[in-house]
């Protein structure tokens, strides 16, 4: 007697094997993308080290601390202007703020400098961070990567909250630790 097509134990077996190899690849996919956004989130935080190097030199001070007043700050010298065009644009991004210095209901847009996580979410431009995981600044704003001016004589400060989106954990990435 002939036999025509597969046996139920025979197409399991394959489905069995497919869902390994599917499962193997979507655990390498991640990798790799967690891998670059560590990747991206340094080379922001090494452009920006030089771009406050050259801020400094220009000023001989840093900016103030505060992730949502650093690129306005930096963007505003003609001179230090240009090393900004080295961040990747989707880590250049306006959020709208509830706190202007007057209160929660003046709104304010300021453009912020986002880590890699940030910039491959599936958020647009102009999203309110307010409902975010990530930490909340001194102005009840969630920030994507904290800016701390550490005092005359020492350099700042840049940190991303890693991939778990919470500051103060082992996947922190520390500009002064690159």
């Amino acid at each position: 007697m002939k036999r025509k097509g597969f046996t139920l134990v025979e197409v399991l077996a394959v489905i069995a094997i497919i869902t390994i190899l599917g499962f193997g690849a979507i655990t390498i996919a991640q990798s790799v993308i967690a891998k670059a956004n560590v990747n991206k989130t340094e080379t922001i935080m090494s452009t920006l080290n030089a771009v406050l190097e050259e801020y400094f030199r220009v000023n001989k001070s840093y900016p103030a601390s505060g992730i949502h007043n650093l690129y306005e700050t930096l963007n505003s010298d003609a001179e230090v202007r240009k090393l900004l065009e080295g961040l990747p644009q989707d880590c250049v991004v306006p959020l709208v703020y509830d706190w202007d210095g007057a209160g929660p209901a003046n709104p304010v847009q300021r453009i912020v400098i986002c880590d890699g996580w940030y910039a491959s979410d599936d958020k647009s431009v102009g999203v309110n961070l307010a409902d975010n995981d990530t930490v909340v600044d001194g102005n009840g704003v969630n920030e994507p990567m904290i800016y701390i001016n550490r005092g005359q004589g020492n350099f700042p400060q840049i940190r991303s909250a890693g991939k778990d989106r919470t500051f103060g954990t082992a996947d922190d990435i520390v500009s002064t630790e690159l």
